[in-house]
């Protein structure tokens, strides 16, 4: 199992309690708290039933209050907040006090499950928990998530909890009122047929209201109630103030789009696709050609929609019309590294109004270094001789526990992917516990399990797990057609994405080149058929460090030298770090030295520096 509770950085409380009976004090014992985002605790459930799996540990986040009523009864209060990762609720008992929608809170509890919910469970007599205003009623709710009917239950947890929006629903017509005592009202979505349920609490301003007979926009909370495992189903909308259920008198126009990729640095993504999602390294090209069409022949305009960004170039319609088309194009600069882009389009009758939202990440320079160089997605079944992909003592039990994705970090310094993740079309199905550290040049090969046992034996230097997710059902990657690859960050922002469509039969399928290349079939690379942790030539990714025995440093006023005895025939790199948390980088490689005595020299800085030096071959 992955821990939880390894990383000792963030918050502590400590509780002192002294035992009266022969005034003998028992020892202080620190709460440890663990300081995260929503996203990181959405993940903390089993794959295979959405069951909680940690109501032990204390985790702190902060988000902004996005709900107006207490869907609770006093003394405890139930609100919901957001941050930029995701939503989730918050069960106070003893509150002390009522958080109003806006208000920036910090919250630090346990996690708790109540019928599916999974939510931070503070208790106002619990000083190890705290509900604290960092600025009350001061930041703006967050822009709806638009909420697709069709989603899987793993889609619909990552939604949980989160401000969301359904436009153009019929509610069901039976009643002319909500009950004022509450109820789930179930809606149809007018364009797909799908069904979909909203919650109208007791508690709501909605409860006693008439019911609208004709299509609806709904804004919300998602909630769930599923009072039996697996936690699949139940999802909800809890609509929490009136301006949540707006009545749509007349039908928005439709839109669709297709993306349209160019100047890709690294293939690895259909350049031709529909994600709403998008990530882009500096150079590449993102269009997005889109139409939209009016089943009424209203007249509509198209235009961009609020807050899109300065630096995108549009191609509209002058003029309104029944049926519209145009685009939008960006291309990432080194500038934007780091940040995100959210585009948004309208779709706009003098009456309603439809709302299309993409959003593109540019991964920042340190996350632009790893790259998933090679997966192994349909391992051999067991008819066939078994090929030993991961090079274990014996055959798994599960074919599916052989699957691996292999990760590589072609930075020239050290990056942690603690809370980042690995997931496909249908779930994460793996998340990088605290203090995962991927240093420069290293390899990390996550594979299907199980979790204890059966370890894989890899060249030395390689990062070697498996999947936190997968266990006895293994990576979970789709070996009878095509699936999705993505890795994202400990924010939830999407890094990389890599798509396929078929699979060899003998092996697994490698960049070639390394690191910019298109992904081939392993066996056509090298003469292996897998090569977890290496090159697909076989080459190591890192070079095992050899001993260079003794280092003398010599320290001057504006210079530091490093001697040390070399080989001849061999060739040396230094690494150098301030901070021994964040690992070493390279600063100079490919030293060779005629004389027997290897040097480095670099000008002396101010602060601490370690230093690490290697025998590269």
């Amino acid at each position: 199992m992955k821990s939880k509770r390894s990383c000792r950085l963030g918050k502590y409380w400590l509780a002192l309690l002294v035992l009266a009976l022969f005034g003998f004090p028992l020892p202080i014992r620190a709460q440890e708290v663990v300081q995260t985002n929503i996203a990181h605790l959405r993940t903390l459930h089993t794959a295979e039933t959405y069951a909680l799996e940690d109501p032990v540990t204390y985790y702190s986040v902060e988000g902004v209050v996005t709900t107006f009523v207490n869907l609770a009864d006093a003394p405890s209060f139930l609100f919901y907040i957001q941050d930029s990762s995701g939503g989730m609720p918050v069960f106070w008992r003893n509150a002390a006090f009522a958080p109003a929608a806006g208000d920036m809170v910090r919250v630090t509890a346990r996690l708790a499950q109540f019928n599916g919910l999974t939510e931070l469970v503070p208790n106002g007599t619990d000083p190890s928990t705290e509900v604290t205003i960092l600025d009350p009623a001061g930041a703006p709710l967050p822009t709806p998530k638009l909420l697709d009917l069709r989603s899987t239950p793993t889609q619909f947890e990552l939604l949980e909890g989160s401000f969301v929006v359904v436009s153009n629903v019929y509610l069901d017509p039976s009643g002319t009122t909500f009950n004022r005592s509450g109820e789930t009202v179930f809606f149809m979505e007018s364009a797909s047929g799908s069904i979909g349920a909203m919650r109208v609490d007791r508690r709501s301003p909605l409860a006693g209201q008439p019911k609208p007979k004709d299509l609806v926009t709904i804004f919300g909370v998602m909630g769930q109630f599923d009072s039996s495992s697996p936690y699949d189903s139940g999802y909800q909308i809890f609509p929490t103030r009136l301006e949540h259920l707006v009545a749509a008198e007349h039908k928005p126009p439709l839109v669709a789009f297709t993306n349209i990729l160019s100047n890709l640095v690294r293939p690895g993504i259909q350049p031709t696709n529909t994600f709403t999602e998008t990530a882009l390294l500096p150079g590449e090209t993102l269009r997005i050609e889109f139409s939209g069409k009016h089943l009424e022949n209203v007249p509509f305009t198209l235009r961009p929609g609020p807050g899109a960004p300065v630096d995108v170039v549009w191609q509209l319609p002058r003029a309104e019309g029944t049926e519209l088309s145009g685009a939008v194009e960006f291309t990432a600069a080194p500038v934007h590294s780091g940040t995100a882009k959210v585009i948004t389009l309208e779709a706009a009758t003098a009456h309603a109004t439809n709302l299309a939202s993409w959003r593109v990440y540019i991964p920042s320079p340190v996350e632009q270094g790893i790259v998933l160089t090679e997966f192994l997605a349909n391992p051999a079944p067991p008819s066939v001789a078994y090929p030993n992909p991961l090079n274990r003592a014996e055959r798994p039990p599960a074919t599916s526990q052989d699957e691996y994705v292999e990760l590589v970090n072609f930075g020239s310094s050290a990056v942690d992917l603690s809370g980042w993740t690995i997931g496909d079309t249908l779930q994460i199905r793996h998340l990088f516990s605290p203090g995962t550290i991927l240093q420069a040049a290293q390899a990390a090969v996550v594979y299907g399990g199980p979790l204890t046992g059966l370890e894989p034996v890899l060249p030395a230097g390689v990062l070697v797990m498996p999947t936190s997710h997968g266990g006895e059902l293994g990576f979970g990657l789709n070996n009878s057609g095509g699936d999705t690859i993505s890795v994202r960050n400990a924010q939830n922002e999407l890094i990389l994405r890599v798509q396929y469509t078929g699979l060899p039969s003998t092996g697994s399928l490698s960049r070639v080149p390394d690191r910019d290349g298109a992904f081939v079939p392993q066996n056509a690379a090298g003469a292996a058929g897998f090569t977890p942790g290496l090159r697909a030539s076989g080459e190591a990714w890192m070079v095992v460090a050899d001993s260079v025995g003794a280092v003398q440093i010599s320290v001057q006023p504006d210079t530091i030298r490093l001697h040390w005895a070399s080989l001849p025939g061999r060739s040396y790199r230094v690494l150098a770090t301030a901070d021994l948390s964040i690992g070493f980088e390279v600063v100079a490689s490919d030293l060779t030295f005629a004389n027997g005595v290897g040097e480095f020299v670099e000008p002396a800085a101010s602060g601490q520096r370690f230093y690490r030096i290697e025998m590269q071959q």
